[in-house]
């Protein structure tokens, strides 16, 4: 193991100077963390208010509506359960090859299961061009639903996100396009609601990893609401999203500004004294 106290360390700016530096970078830690827990809200009231209309059945108005029976239990008149697979449609994806430089470093980004860990899907770590997707992969337009199929991940969770822009996805992936007469959020939040339904569905592949059929999936019921209820939910949830969308893009710019000023700032390149705190805009 080397020792690493010999080790020579670059000239540090006075301390004055190193304190106002910890100062300024403090203040964007605050703010990306800021951000985080109102992107958090927003998730926690959406979800609420799913459970609260879609599972309890108190959304507005709901004392004037009788429940009815259905083959899965009692629900609100006027409303219906459909199989998945009538709520959408399945999209499989693709992986380019890896040895045709021209697919990659292109301008689309190309989704697997690790960027599903949040509920907007707006860019990835690998991208494709346009050639790629003249050779096989597959766009999923903007408000599809993409979701885990194959994985080590469906071991533990079913992973879902919904697309902020069009984007390509890999094989482990489906995305779900809402078929007429479904709303994409209503479906979003329905399947969120029932993660733990839906991965105890999986079954084994190939090497221990997880997979869910496509019939399998396609037969999870949904509750389809009234085209008032229906109309609601979806207002106050795309306005959510719409917000989630800015602090998202808010964090990512403040990490990039943070990254970027910390050596120019210990370099001396930037005047910390002529430098003013971060501001969310």
């Amino acid at each position: 193991m080397r020792d690493i106290r010999g080790m020579e360390l670059p000239s540090l700016p006075p301390l004055p100077t190193q304190r106002r530096i910890a100062g300024i970078l403090s203040a964007y830690d605050d703010l990306i963390e800021n951000n985080t827990k109102r992107i958090k809200i927003l998730e926690e009231m959406a979800r609420a208010l799913y459970r609260e209309w879609f599972v309890h059945f108190r959304f507005p108005g709901h004392e004037k509506v009788k429940l009815v029976d259905s083959p899965l239990g009692q629900i609100p008149e006027g409303w219906e359960y459909r199989g998945l697979g009538e709520c959408a449609k399945f999209l499989s994806g693709g992986t380019p090859r890896k040895s045709r430089a021209e697919f990659w470093d292109g301008d689309i980004p190309w989704v697997s299961s690790g960027e599903l860990t949040r509920m907007r899907i707006h860019d990835a770590k690998l991208k494709i061009t346009g050639e790629a997707l003249k050779a096989g992969s597959r766009l999923a337009p903007k408000d599809a639903i993409l979701a885990v199929v194959r994985g080590m991940s469906l071991k533990k969770e079913f992973r879902i996100g919904m697309a902020g822009r069009p984007v390509a996805f890999n094989q482990d992936l489906k995305a779900l396009v809402c078929t007429p007469g479904i709303d994409p959020y209503v479906l979003f939040h329905a399947l969120d609601s029932m993660r733990d339904e839906i991965r105890q569905r999986s079954g084994a592949a190939s090497h221990g990893t997880g997979k869910l059929d496509t019939k399998v999936l396609a037969e999870v019921s949904i509750p389809v609401p009234d085209v008032a209820t229906r109309s609601a939910f979806s207002a106050f949830a795309a306005r959510a999203h719409a917000l989630w969308d800015v602090l998202f893009r808010q964090r990512e710019v403040l990490r990039e500004s943070r990254d970027l000023l910390l050596p120019r700032l210990i370099s001396g390149e930037i005047d910390v004294d002529r430098l003013d705190l971060p501001e969310n805009t």
